[in-house]
């Protein structure tokens, strides 16, 4: 069985491990976090329509080692492994994402109005984070 490392979106704690009906309540907030599964496409859902959700996934499997991935929004820092999904739920508006591994660093400012995918990775050749569009609803300014 494989494990799957799931983060609080409000905290960026680590979830439990185990829940029998996929609610899951972070420990350390105490946040009620839904899981429909490890392979499904959104695990948290949003029901307010003053806020959009951000799903931010971190897939770098072509390299040997592969460091965690620190993401940063409005002082708020969450950590993604590689494999990993992270969805947060924004109030809508500008943000800048701050993200940092090892000693790489990348800033992007985008405008959350709707429901946003964002995939994170690594180019092969220069090294640099790598942050794309998974759906075309990011307006970069």
């Amino acid at each position: 069985m494989e494990y799957v490392a799931h983060n609080c979106p409000n905290c960026g704690g680590r979830l439990p491990t185990e829940s029998s009906n996929g609610l899951y309540t972070c420990e350390y907030c105490g946040q009620s976090v839904r899981i429909k599964g490890a392979n499904d496409s959104e695990a948290v859902t949003n029901t307010d329509a003053s806020k959009a959700t951000l799903t931010l996934t971190y897939d770098a499997s072509h390299y040997l080692v592969i460091p965690d991935m620190k993401v940063t929004v409005n002082d708020k820092t969450f950590t993604i492994q590689n494999h990993n999904k992270l969805t947060l739920i924004l109030e809508k508006g500008e943000y800048d994402l701050k993200f940092k591994s090892s000693v790489r660093r990348k800033t992007v400012h985008l405008v959350v109005d709707k429901d946003n995918k964002l995939q994170i990775g690594w180019n092969r050749v220069t090294g640099k984070i790598v942050v794309e569009v998974a759906q075309d609803s990011v307006q970069y300014l």
